[in-house]
C-alpha cells in the first residue's frame, strides 16, 4: 500500500471513530443528566461538578475536562488572572 493510500486509509479510521464518540457522547448526555439530578446535592455547584466527574469516570465516558486537568486549568488561571478566557468546542 503507498503512503497515500494508507493516509486515506487512517483518516477514513479515525473519521469512523470520531462518528462513534459523537453518538456515545449524544446518548450520554440525557443519562449524565438524570444521575446528576439523583447523586448530587442541589445548589451546591462544586458536588454537581464532581458528579458530573465521578459519572464520566465510574458510569460512561463522555468529553469533559475532569477533576485533574480541571485542577490544573484552576491554578493557571490563578497565578494568571487573565482579564479574558476563550473556551473552544463543540457539543
Amino acid at each position: 500500500m503507498d503512503s497515500l493510500a494508507t493516509t486515506n486509509s487512517a483518516i477514513v479510521n479515525f473519521t469512523n471513530e470520531l462518528s462513534g464518540m459523537r453518538e456515545t457522547i449524544s446518548a450520554s448526555r440525557p443519562l449524565m443528566l438524570n444521575y446528576v439530578l439523583e447523586n448530587s446535592r442541589p445548589g451546591d455547584i462544586q458536588n454537581v461538578i464532581d458528579t458530573m466527574d465521578k459519572f464520566a469516570r465510574t458510569e460512561q465516558w463522555v468529553m469533559n475536562l475532569g477533576d485533574k486537568k480541571g485542577e490544573i486549568l484552576d491554578q493557571a488561571l490563578q497565578s494568571r488572572r487573565p482579564k479574558t478566557v476563550l473556551e473552544l468546542g463543540k457539543d
